[in-house]
Protein backbone atom coordinates (compact mmCIF):
# COMPACT_ATOMS: atom_id res chain seq x y z
CA UNK A 1 0.00 0.00 0.00
CA UNK A 2 1.55 3.10 -1.00
CA UNK A 3 2.21 5.85 1.16
CA UNK A 4 -0.86 8.59 0.23
CA UNK A 5 -3.67 4.96 0.32
CA UNK A 6 -2.00 4.78 3.77
CA UNK A 7 -2.92 8.12 4.55
CA UNK A 8 -6.14 8.10 2.71
CA UNK A 9 -6.96 4.87 5.15
CA UNK A 10 -6.06 7.11 8.78
CA UNK A 11 -8.13 10.29 7.57
CA UNK A 12 -10.99 8.03 6.86
CA UNK A 13 -13.48 9.02 10.01
CA UNK A 14 -14.70 5.49 11.88
CA UNK A 15 -18.52 6.72 12.59
CA UNK A 16 -19.76 6.05 9.42
CA UNK A 17 -18.41 2.08 9.47
CA UNK A 18 -19.32 1.74 13.82
CA UNK A 19 -23.43 3.05 12.62
CA UNK A 20 -23.17 0.41 9.04
CA UNK A 21 -22.12 -2.25 11.99
CA UNK A 22 -24.55 -1.37 14.46
CA UNK A 23 -27.54 -1.61 12.13
CA UNK A 24 -26.19 -4.44 10.36
CA UNK A 25 -26.01 -6.36 13.50
CA UNK A 26 -29.53 -5.42 13.96
CA UNK A 27 -30.66 -6.51 10.33
CA UNK A 28 -28.74 -9.60 10.85
CA UNK A 29 -30.53 -10.76 14.27
CA UNK A 30 -33.71 -9.60 12.42
CA UNK A 31 -32.98 -12.47 10.17
CA UNK A 32 -31.61 -14.59 12.22
CA UNK A 33 -34.84 -14.81 14.88
CA UNK A 34 -36.60 -15.39 11.66
CA UNK A 35 -35.04 -18.01 9.62
CA UNK A 36 -34.23 -20.02 13.49
CA UNK A 37 -38.23 -20.48 13.86
CA UNK A 38 -39.17 -21.05 10.04
CA UNK A 39 -40.60 -24.34 8.14
CA UNK A 40 -39.03 -25.22 5.25
CA UNK A 41 -41.69 -24.56 2.41
CA UNK A 42 -41.39 -25.18 -1.48
CA UNK A 43 -37.63 -25.23 -3.03
CA UNK A 44 -36.04 -24.86 0.67
CA UNK A 45 -37.04 -28.59 1.05
CA UNK A 46 -35.60 -29.80 -2.15
CA UNK A 47 -32.34 -27.83 -1.02
CA UNK A 48 -32.64 -29.25 2.30
CA UNK A 49 -32.82 -32.87 1.32
CA UNK A 50 -30.33 -32.27 -1.34
CA UNK A 51 -28.19 -31.31 1.55
CA UNK A 52 -29.07 -34.11 3.74
CA UNK A 53 -28.14 -36.60 0.95
CA UNK A 54 -24.65 -34.65 0.45
CA UNK A 55 -24.01 -35.03 3.87
CA UNK A 56 -25.10 -39.09 3.84
CA UNK A 57 -23.28 -40.31 0.60
CA UNK A 58 -20.55 -38.11 0.56
CA UNK A 59 -21.02 -37.84 -3.18
CA UNK A 60 -23.08 -36.29 -5.33
CA UNK A 61 -26.66 -38.10 -6.13
CA UNK A 62 -27.23 -39.00 -9.53
CA UNK A 63 -31.03 -39.18 -8.72
CA UNK A 64 -33.30 -37.65 -5.52
CA UNK A 65 -35.64 -40.60 -5.53
CA UNK A 66 -38.06 -38.84 -3.25
CA UNK A 67 -38.97 -36.33 -5.65
CA UNK A 68 -40.70 -35.84 -9.01
CA UNK A 69 -40.96 -39.69 -9.83
CA UNK A 70 -36.62 -39.61 -9.35
CA UNK A 71 -35.24 -36.43 -10.23
CA UNK A 72 -31.82 -35.95 -11.80
CA UNK A 73 -29.69 -34.20 -9.61
CA UNK A 74 -28.15 -31.83 -12.23
CA UNK A 75 -28.28 -28.79 -10.23
CA UNK A 76 -25.45 -26.56 -9.35
CA UNK A 77 -23.34 -28.58 -6.20
CA UNK A 78 -21.97 -25.32 -4.51
CA UNK A 79 -24.36 -24.54 -1.75
CA UNK A 80 -25.32 -28.23 -1.29
CA UNK A 81 -22.07 -28.23 -0.42
CA UNK A 82 -21.82 -25.93 1.65
CA UNK A 83 -25.19 -26.83 3.34
CA UNK A 84 -23.69 -30.76 3.99
CA UNK A 85 -21.02 -29.60 5.48
CA UNK A 86 -23.18 -27.08 7.59
CA UNK A 87 -25.21 -29.85 8.86
CA UNK A 88 -22.30 -31.56 9.74
CA UNK A 89 -21.06 -28.81 12.41
CA UNK A 90 -24.73 -27.08 13.20
CA UNK A 91 -27.41 -30.15 12.69
CA UNK A 92 -30.89 -30.17 11.00
CA UNK A 93 -31.76 -26.91 12.98
CA UNK A 94 -29.24 -25.53 12.15
CA UNK A 95 -30.05 -25.64 8.79
CA UNK A 96 -32.26 -23.29 9.04
CA UNK A 97 -30.21 -20.31 10.29
CA UNK A 98 -27.44 -20.98 7.28
CA UNK A 99 -29.14 -18.19 4.97
CA UNK A 100 -28.64 -15.27 7.47
CA UNK A 101 -24.56 -17.02 8.21
CA UNK A 102 -24.00 -16.15 4.31
CA UNK A 103 -26.14 -12.52 4.67
CA UNK A 104 -24.10 -12.10 7.75
CA UNK A 105 -20.35 -12.79 5.91
CA UNK A 106 -21.54 -10.42 2.92
CA UNK A 107 -22.10 -7.85 5.13
CA UNK A 108 -18.79 -8.16 6.61
CA UNK A 109 -17.07 -8.80 3.71
CA UNK A 110 -18.72 -4.97 2.68
CA UNK A 111 -18.25 -3.46 6.11
CA UNK A 112 -14.00 -4.92 5.89
CA UNK A 113 -13.67 -2.42 2.60
CA UNK A 114 -11.82 -5.47 0.98
CA UNK A 115 -14.42 -5.38 -1.95
CA UNK A 116 -14.78 -1.68 -2.12
CA UNK A 117 -11.43 0.29 -0.92
CA UNK A 118 -12.26 1.87 2.34
CA UNK A 119 -14.25 1.05 5.36
CA UNK A 120 -16.70 4.38 4.54
CA UNK A 121 -17.75 3.20 0.81
CA UNK A 122 -17.94 -0.75 2.51
CA UNK A 123 -20.81 1.19 5.32
CA UNK A 124 -22.53 2.56 2.49
CA UNK A 125 -22.61 -0.32 0.32
CA UNK A 126 -24.11 -2.80 3.32
CA UNK A 127 -26.40 0.05 4.74
CA UNK A 128 -28.26 0.31 0.61
CA UNK A 129 -28.23 -3.73 0.26
CA UNK A 130 -30.08 -3.87 3.53
CA UNK A 131 -32.89 -2.01 2.45
CA UNK A 132 -33.63 -4.29 -0.57
CA UNK A 133 -36.69 -6.29 0.54
CA UNK A 134 -35.31 -9.12 -1.45
CA UNK A 135 -32.32 -9.54 -0.28
CA UNK A 136 -33.77 -9.49 3.20
CA UNK A 137 -36.28 -11.65 2.89
CA UNK A 138 -34.12 -14.62 1.55
CA UNK A 139 -31.44 -14.33 4.24
CA UNK A 140 -34.16 -16.21 5.75
CA UNK A 141 -34.63 -18.42 3.30
CA UNK A 142 -32.50 -21.61 2.66
CA UNK A 143 -32.20 -20.84 -1.14
CA UNK A 144 -28.52 -20.42 -3.18
CA UNK A 145 -29.50 -16.81 -4.19
CA UNK A 146 -27.58 -15.65 -0.99
CA UNK A 147 -24.53 -17.50 -1.77
CA UNK A 148 -24.65 -15.92 -4.39
CA UNK A 149 -24.30 -12.15 -3.85
CA UNK A 150 -22.03 -13.10 -1.39
CA UNK A 151 -20.03 -14.76 -4.14
CA UNK A 152 -20.61 -12.07 -6.48
CA UNK A 153 -19.81 -9.46 -3.80
CA UNK A 154 -16.20 -10.97 -3.53
CA UNK A 155 -15.61 -11.63 -7.34
CA UNK A 156 -16.18 -7.35 -7.36
CA UNK A 157 -13.55 -6.85 -4.97
CA UNK A 158 -10.69 -9.22 -6.69
CA UNK A 159 -11.66 -8.14 -10.08
CA UNK A 160 -10.66 -4.43 -8.72
CA UNK A 161 -7.86 -5.68 -6.90
CA UNK A 162 -6.45 -7.50 -10.18
CA UNK A 163 -7.67 -4.11 -12.33
CA UNK A 164 -5.12 -1.87 -10.05
CA UNK A 165 -2.83 -4.36 -9.61
CA UNK A 166 -2.37 -7.48 -11.91
CA UNK A 167 -0.45 -10.34 -10.51
CA UNK A 168 -0.98 -14.55 -10.38
CA UNK A 169 -2.34 -14.54 -7.04
CA UNK A 170 -4.99 -12.22 -7.52
CA UNK A 171 -5.34 -13.91 -10.85
CA UNK A 172 -5.59 -17.07 -8.92
CA UNK A 173 -8.05 -15.51 -6.50
CA UNK A 174 -10.18 -14.19 -9.05
CA UNK A 175 -10.66 -17.64 -11.08
CA UNK A 176 -11.06 -19.77 -7.76
CA UNK A 177 -14.12 -17.39 -6.43
CA UNK A 178 -15.10 -17.53 -10.25
CA UNK A 179 -14.77 -21.04 -10.29
CA UNK A 180 -17.23 -21.82 -6.86
CA UNK A 181 -19.56 -19.25 -8.13
CA UNK A 182 -20.19 -21.08 -11.49
CA UNK A 183 -20.52 -23.75 -9.19
CA UNK A 184 -23.00 -21.85 -7.46
CA UNK A 185 -25.20 -20.43 -10.42
CA UNK A 186 -25.56 -20.08 -14.36
CA UNK A 187 -25.31 -16.49 -13.71
CA UNK A 188 -21.52 -16.69 -12.82
CA UNK A 189 -21.54 -17.26 -16.46
CA UNK A 190 -21.42 -13.80 -16.92
CA UNK A 191 -17.95 -13.30 -15.41
CA UNK A 192 -16.44 -15.55 -18.07
CA UNK A 193 -18.08 -12.90 -20.46
CA UNK A 194 -16.61 -10.25 -18.26
CA UNK A 195 -13.03 -11.81 -18.51
CA UNK A 196 -13.26 -12.19 -21.97
CA UNK A 197 -13.71 -8.41 -22.70
CA UNK A 198 -10.92 -7.31 -20.22
CA UNK A 199 -8.99 -9.82 -21.80
CA UNK A 200 -9.60 -8.16 -25.29
CA UNK A 201 -9.28 -4.67 -23.92
CA UNK A 202 -5.87 -5.49 -22.25
CA UNK A 203 -4.76 -7.14 -25.70
CA UNK A 204 -5.68 -4.04 -27.80
CA UNK A 205 -3.83 -1.51 -25.29
CA UNK A 206 -0.99 -4.28 -25.03
CA UNK A 207 -1.06 -4.36 -21.31
CA UNK A 208 0.40 -7.69 -21.36
CA UNK A 209 0.74 -8.13 -17.33
CA UNK A 210 -3.09 -7.79 -17.14
CA UNK A 211 -4.16 -9.70 -20.04
CA UNK A 212 -1.58 -12.65 -18.45
CA UNK A 213 -3.58 -12.25 -15.28
CA UNK A 214 -7.27 -12.67 -16.96
CA UNK A 215 -6.33 -15.08 -18.99
CA UNK A 216 -5.05 -17.22 -16.21
CA UNK A 217 -8.18 -15.96 -13.58
CA UNK A 218 -10.44 -17.39 -17.27
CA UNK A 219 -8.95 -20.68 -17.19
CA UNK A 220 -8.62 -21.35 -13.62
CA UNK A 221 -12.15 -20.74 -13.68
CA UNK A 222 -12.85 -23.39 -15.98
CA UNK A 223 -10.87 -26.09 -14.98
CA UNK A 224 -12.88 -25.68 -11.41
CA UNK A 225 -16.08 -26.31 -12.86
CA UNK A 226 -15.05 -28.76 -15.92
CA UNK A 227 -15.24 -31.63 -14.24
CA UNK A 228 -19.10 -30.36 -12.91
CA UNK A 229 -19.86 -30.25 -16.55
CA UNK A 230 -18.41 -33.16 -17.84
CA UNK A 231 -20.32 -34.45 -15.25
CA UNK A 232 -24.14 -33.54 -16.43
CA UNK A 233 -22.69 -34.30 -20.21
CA UNK A 234 -21.93 -38.03 -19.28
CA UNK A 235 -24.89 -38.58 -17.26
CA UNK A 236 -27.85 -36.60 -18.54
CA UNK A 237 -26.69 -35.43 -21.99
CA UNK A 238 -26.08 -31.69 -21.42
CA UNK A 239 -23.14 -29.97 -19.80
CA UNK A 240 -25.34 -27.12 -19.33
CA UNK A 241 -28.23 -29.31 -18.38
CA UNK A 242 -31.49 -28.35 -18.34
CA UNK A 243 -30.17 -25.74 -21.30
CA UNK A 244 -29.85 -28.51 -24.46
CA UNK A 245 -31.47 -30.97 -22.37
CA UNK A 246 -32.20 -34.26 -24.54
CA UNK A 247 -35.10 -35.20 -22.76
CA UNK A 248 -37.27 -31.63 -22.70
CA UNK A 249 -40.50 -32.11 -22.97
CA UNK A 250 -41.15 -29.07 -25.27
CA UNK A 251 -45.04 -28.77 -24.32
CA UNK A 252 -44.70 -28.67 -21.00
CA UNK A 253 -41.98 -26.32 -21.14
CA UNK A 254 -44.06 -24.10 -22.67
CA UNK A 255 -46.49 -23.97 -20.03
CA UNK A 256 -44.30 -23.87 -17.51
CA UNK A 257 -42.22 -21.18 -18.92
CA UNK A 258 -45.47 -18.95 -19.16
CA UNK A 259 -46.93 -20.12 -15.63
CA UNK A 260 -43.77 -19.20 -14.10
CA UNK A 261 -41.69 -16.37 -15.63
CA UNK A 262 -42.59 -12.57 -15.14
CA UNK A 263 -42.74 -10.17 -18.40
CA UNK A 264 -39.21 -8.88 -18.34
CA UNK A 265 -40.14 -5.46 -18.47
CA UNK A 266 -42.42 -5.92 -15.18
CA UNK A 267 -39.80 -7.74 -13.44
CA UNK A 268 -36.87 -4.89 -14.01
CA UNK A 269 -39.68 -2.44 -13.10
CA UNK A 270 -40.20 -4.23 -9.76
CA UNK A 271 -35.94 -4.53 -9.54
CA UNK A 272 -35.98 -0.72 -9.84
CA UNK A 273 -38.49 -0.35 -6.90
CA UNK A 274 -37.11 -2.41 -4.66
CA UNK A 275 -33.81 -1.61 -5.18
CA UNK A 276 -34.14 2.27 -5.95
CA UNK A 277 -32.09 3.71 -3.76
CA UNK A 278 -29.01 1.09 -4.77
CA UNK A 279 -29.84 2.36 -8.47
CA UNK A 280 -29.90 5.88 -6.99
CA UNK A 281 -26.23 5.83 -5.66
CA UNK A 282 -25.29 4.32 -9.02
CA UNK A 283 -26.57 7.23 -11.07
CA UNK A 284 -25.01 9.39 -8.75
CA UNK A 285 -21.81 7.99 -9.00
CA UNK A 286 -21.86 8.14 -12.76
CA UNK A 287 -23.14 11.58 -13.10
CA UNK A 288 -20.06 12.88 -10.50
CA UNK A 289 -17.35 12.49 -13.10
CA UNK A 290 -17.24 8.45 -12.59
CA UNK A 291 -16.51 8.26 -16.13
CA UNK A 292 -12.73 9.00 -15.69
CA UNK A 293 -12.29 6.63 -13.26
CA UNK A 294 -11.64 3.05 -15.07
CA UNK A 295 -12.29 0.16 -13.97
CA UNK A 296 -15.04 0.52 -11.23
CA UNK A 297 -16.77 2.82 -13.86
CA UNK A 298 -16.93 -0.14 -16.17
CA UNK A 299 -17.88 -2.39 -13.50
CA UNK A 300 -20.49 -0.39 -13.03
CA UNK A 301 -22.17 -0.41 -16.29
CA UNK A 302 -21.45 -4.07 -17.03
CA UNK A 303 -23.70 -4.21 -13.47
CA UNK A 304 -26.30 -2.96 -15.01
CA UNK A 305 -25.96 -3.48 -18.13
CA UNK A 306 -25.60 -7.28 -17.10
CA UNK A 307 -29.10 -6.91 -15.00
CA UNK A 308 -30.93 -5.28 -17.41
CA UNK A 309 -30.34 -8.28 -20.00
CA UNK A 310 -31.17 -10.81 -17.20
CA UNK A 311 -34.67 -10.00 -17.17
CA UNK A 312 -35.06 -11.67 -20.05
CA UNK A 313 -33.90 -14.99 -19.07
CA UNK A 314 -36.36 -17.91 -18.71
CA UNK A 315 -37.70 -18.28 -15.01
CA UNK A 316 -35.94 -14.51 -14.03
CA UNK A 317 -36.92 -13.71 -10.85
CA UNK A 318 -36.14 -10.75 -8.35
CA UNK A 319 -34.23 -12.73 -5.95
CA UNK A 320 -31.66 -13.92 -9.22
CA UNK A 321 -31.15 -9.72 -9.80
CA UNK A 322 -29.75 -9.33 -6.08
CA UNK A 323 -26.46 -10.67 -7.27
CA UNK A 324 -26.09 -7.88 -9.87
CA UNK A 325 -27.18 -5.43 -7.35
CA UNK A 326 -24.58 -5.84 -5.06
CA UNK A 327 -21.87 -5.47 -7.64
CA UNK A 328 -23.55 -2.33 -8.67
CA UNK A 329 -22.67 -1.01 -4.93
CA UNK A 330 -19.50 -2.45 -5.07
CA UNK A 331 -18.68 -0.65 -8.03
CA UNK A 332 -20.63 3.11 -7.18
CA UNK A 333 -20.02 3.60 -3.86
CA UNK A 334 -15.97 3.82 -4.11
CA UNK A 335 -16.71 6.71 -6.74
CA UNK A 336 -18.85 8.37 -4.85
CA UNK A 337 -16.11 8.57 -1.74
CA UNK A 338 -13.50 9.70 -3.63
CA UNK A 339 -15.57 12.54 -4.85
CA UNK A 340 -17.73 13.67 -2.58
CA UNK A 341 -16.51 16.22 0.17
CA UNK A 342 -16.48 15.69 3.78
CA UNK A 343 -20.15 17.26 4.46
CA UNK A 344 -21.56 15.57 1.56
CA UNK A 345 -20.19 12.69 2.50
CA UNK A 346 -21.59 12.49 6.42
CA UNK A 347 -25.31 13.68 4.73
CA UNK A 348 -24.85 10.19 2.65
CA UNK A 349 -24.30 8.49 5.47
CA UNK A 350 -27.22 9.44 7.61
CA UNK A 351 -29.56 9.03 4.76
CA UNK A 352 -28.18 5.33 3.92
CA UNK A 353 -28.54 4.86 7.86
CA UNK A 354 -32.27 6.31 8.33
CA UNK A 355 -33.34 4.44 5.00
CA UNK A 356 -31.45 0.87 6.23
CA UNK A 357 -32.74 1.05 9.76
CA UNK A 358 -36.12 2.20 8.34
CA UNK A 359 -36.20 -0.69 6.22
CA UNK A 360 -35.78 -3.13 8.94
CA UNK A 361 -38.03 -1.91 11.33
CA UNK A 362 -40.86 -1.67 9.03
CA UNK A 363 -40.01 -4.82 7.70
CA UNK A 364 -42.85 -7.63 7.88
CA UNK A 365 -41.88 -11.18 9.07
CA UNK A 366 -39.29 -12.29 5.68
CA UNK A 367 -40.56 -15.78 5.96
CA UNK A 368 -44.27 -14.54 5.47
CA UNK A 369 -44.97 -16.03 2.25
CA UNK A 370 -42.37 -18.91 2.38
CA UNK A 371 -43.71 -20.91 4.96
CA UNK A 372 -46.18 -23.90 4.24
CA UNK A 373 -49.85 -23.05 3.26
CA UNK A 374 -51.97 -23.80 6.86
CA UNK A 375 -53.74 -26.58 5.14
CA UNK A 376 -51.43 -28.81 4.22
CA UNK A 377 -49.98 -29.73 7.85
CA UNK A 378 -53.09 -31.85 8.25
CA UNK A 379 -52.66 -32.95 5.35
CA UNK A 380 -49.25 -34.25 5.52
CA UNK A 381 -50.11 -36.00 8.69
CA UNK A 382 -52.56 -38.33 7.07
CA UNK A 383 -50.25 -38.94 4.37
CA UNK A 384 -48.31 -40.16 7.28
CA UNK A 385 -50.84 -41.86 9.02
CA UNK A 386 -52.43 -43.30 5.37
CA UNK A 387 -49.83 -44.40 3.33
CA UNK A 388 -47.24 -46.91 3.07
CA UNK A 389 -43.54 -45.61 4.07
CA UNK A 390 -42.93 -46.32 -0.21
CA UNK A 391 -45.83 -44.70 -1.28
CA UNK A 392 -46.12 -42.00 -4.01
CA UNK A 393 -47.96 -39.47 -4.45
CA UNK A 394 -49.16 -37.52 -7.25
CA UNK A 395 -49.03 -33.97 -5.00
CA UNK A 396 -48.77 -30.32 -6.73
CA UNK A 397 -46.83 -29.36 -3.63
CA UNK A 398 -44.23 -31.93 -4.45
CA UNK A 399 -41.23 -30.77 -2.61
CA UNK A 400 -42.88 -29.99 0.84
CA UNK A 401 -44.66 -33.61 0.32
CA UNK A 402 -41.59 -35.59 0.36
CA UNK A 403 -39.54 -33.88 2.48
CA UNK A 404 -42.53 -33.31 5.46
CA UNK A 405 -43.66 -36.49 5.08
CA UNK A 406 -40.82 -39.04 3.79
CA UNK A 407 -43.09 -40.60 1.01
CA UNK A 408 -42.41 -39.67 -2.45
CA UNK A 409 -44.28 -37.34 -4.21
CA UNK A 410 -44.08 -36.22 -8.07
CA UNK A 411 -46.09 -34.06 -10.59
CA UNK A 412 -44.82 -33.02 -14.11
CA UNK A 413 -41.69 -30.76 -15.21
CA UNK A 414 -40.22 -30.13 -18.36
CA UNK A 415 -37.50 -32.37 -17.43
CA UNK A 416 -35.02 -34.42 -15.39
CA UNK A 417 -38.02 -36.92 -14.38
CA UNK A 418 -37.06 -40.17 -14.84
CA UNK A 419 -41.06 -40.85 -14.93
CA UNK A 420 -43.70 -39.05 -16.78
CA UNK A 421 -46.53 -37.97 -14.58
CA UNK A 422 -47.46 -35.97 -17.25
CA UNK A 423 -49.43 -38.30 -18.77
CA UNK A 424 -52.39 -38.72 -15.91
CA UNK A 425 -53.40 -35.27 -17.46
CA UNK A 426 -53.53 -35.72 -20.93
CA UNK A 427 -54.96 -38.94 -20.33
CA UNK A 428 -57.99 -38.81 -21.99
CA UNK A 429 -60.38 -40.87 -20.22
CA UNK A 430 -60.52 -42.28 -16.83
CA UNK A 431 -59.57 -45.68 -17.68
CA UNK A 432 -56.23 -44.15 -19.34
CA UNK A 433 -55.28 -42.09 -16.23
CA UNK A 434 -55.84 -45.02 -13.76
CA UNK A 435 -53.62 -47.23 -16.19
CA UNK A 436 -51.25 -44.22 -16.23
CA UNK A 437 -51.15 -44.23 -12.37
CA UNK A 438 -50.18 -48.29 -12.39
CA UNK A 439 -47.54 -47.81 -14.89
CA UNK A 440 -45.97 -44.38 -12.98
CA UNK A 441 -46.48 -46.38 -9.83
CA UNK A 442 -48.61 -43.73 -8.55
CA UNK A 443 -50.46 -45.03 -5.55
CA UNK A 444 -52.07 -42.06 -3.90
CA UNK A 445 -52.89 -38.31 -5.09
CA UNK A 446 -53.30 -35.42 -2.81
CA UNK A 447 -55.95 -32.92 -4.80
CA UNK A 448 -57.69 -30.10 -3.53
CA UNK A 449 -61.17 -30.45 -2.98
CA UNK A 450 -62.49 -28.09 -5.99
CA UNK A 451 -60.91 -28.24 -9.37
CA UNK A 452 -59.10 -25.11 -10.94
CA UNK A 453 -60.26 -23.22 -13.39
CA UNK A 454 -59.06 -23.68 -17.08
CA UNK A 455 -56.81 -25.91 -18.87
CA UNK A 456 -53.60 -27.85 -17.67
CA UNK A 457 -50.81 -24.85 -17.09
CA UNK A 458 -48.23 -27.11 -15.38
CA UNK A 459 -49.64 -26.22 -12.46
CA UNK A 460 -52.97 -26.85 -11.85
CA UNK A 461 -55.74 -29.26 -11.18
CA UNK A 462 -58.11 -28.59 -13.99
CA UNK A 463 -62.12 -29.43 -14.24
CA UNK A 464 -61.51 -32.83 -16.63
CA UNK A 465 -58.66 -34.20 -14.76
CA UNK A 466 -60.70 -33.63 -11.40
CA UNK A 467 -63.74 -35.13 -13.41
CA UNK A 468 -62.06 -38.35 -14.34
CA UNK A 469 -60.77 -38.55 -10.70
CA UNK A 470 -64.90 -38.96 -9.48
CA UNK A 471 -65.47 -41.75 -12.08
CA UNK A 472 -62.64 -43.90 -11.10
CA UNK A 473 -63.85 -42.99 -7.03
CA UNK A 474 -67.48 -44.00 -8.73
CA UNK A 475 -66.02 -47.43 -10.31
CA UNK A 476 -64.30 -48.65 -7.36
CA UNK A 477 -60.52 -48.00 -8.25
CA UNK A 478 -59.62 -44.65 -6.00
CA UNK A 479 -60.65 -44.76 -2.67
CA UNK A 480 -60.78 -41.41 -0.22
CA UNK A 481 -58.92 -42.00 2.72
CA UNK A 482 -58.93 -38.21 3.90
CA UNK A 483 -60.55 -34.99 3.07
CA UNK A 484 -60.81 -31.55 4.60
CA UNK A 485 -62.42 -28.56 3.56
CA UNK A 486 -59.57 -27.88 1.12
CA UNK A 487 -57.95 -31.08 0.24
CA UNK A 488 -58.75 -34.70 -0.10
CA UNK A 489 -56.14 -38.07 -0.02
CA UNK A 490 -56.65 -40.56 -2.85
CA UNK A 491 -55.61 -44.05 -2.97
CA UNK A 492 -55.84 -46.53 -5.34
CA UNK A 493 -58.15 -49.44 -4.15
CA UNK A 494 -54.97 -52.26 -5.43
CA UNK A 495 -52.35 -49.81 -3.72
CA UNK A 496 -48.86 -49.84 -5.32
Amino acid sequence: MSNTARSSRRKEPAWPWTIACAIAVLGVLRLWTSAARGTFGSDECFHAAAMHALHDMHALPRVLPQFYSGFRYFYHPAFHVLGAVWLTLFGERGLHVLPAAITSATLALLLSGVATGTRTSGAWAALALLTVVSYTQFGTRLYADGLVVLMFAALSGAWCALMAAPTRGRAAALGALAGIALLAKFTALLWLVAFAAGLIVALLRRERARAEALALACVLAVAITLPWWWRNSALFGSAFYPAGAPDVDRALQALNTHRYSDPPLALLWACVREAWLPFALAVAALFTGARRSGSRTALLIAALFALGVSVFGPYAALRHLDAFVVVVLIAATPLLAARLSARASAMLTFLLAAAALTSLLRMDDPRADQEPPAELAPAFQAVRTFTPQDARLLSLWTYDTAYHTGRQATWPIPWGQEGHPVRLFRAPTATALVTAMDEERIGWLLVPTEPDSGAFDSANHPADFMARLDTLLAQGLLREAWSSDDLRLLGRTRAR
